[in-house]
């Protein structure tokens, strides 16, 4: 089989989108990442500040409006931490819920999920600012 030099070149460049776009996710547990934020704040900053973040665990939308986008998150490591899914983001969610339907206050089953991690917020409680979720799997 012949490959041609240009889809050679295309495949390549696909490639490296592809490693590039997967280079941006971080996936660590919740509570490393605040350890190194209550560790060294300016430094967890800049290694987590804007990156997206990913995290496994089970959702639960917080609140009974149809389309809330607010939903909290149980992680793997025993995490309980603020969410925000969009609603174009939430069809992509519906799979890991009892009748493919998510309902006020009720747990998911375990995924992968990804967010924009928008810094240290909260001065009694602190946390990550995760915004513009997303299932990753």
């Amino acid at each position: 089989m012949h490959v041609r030099p240009a889809a050679l070149a295309a495949m390549a460049i696909l490639g490296l989108c592809a490693l590039s776009a997967h280079a941006q996710t971080t996936v660590l547990s919740y509570n490393e990442i605040a350890a190194e934020y209550a560790a060294n704040p300016e430094a967890a900053g800049k290694k987590y500040d804007g990156r997206r973040l990913a995290f496994s665990g089970q959702l639960m939308r917080m609140g009974s409006e149809p389309g809330g986008t607010y939903f909290g998150a149980i992680a793997e490591d025993g995490a309980v931490f603020d969410t925000a899914f969009e609603v174009a983001e939430q069809e992509a969610l519906k799979a890991k819920f009892e009748g493919n339907e998510i309902q006020p206050f009720q747990k998911s089953s375990t995924l992968v999920f990804e967010c924009t991690n928008e810094g240290q917020v909260g001065t009694v409680v602190q946390g990550l600012k995760l915004t513009k979720c997303r299932a990753a799997e």
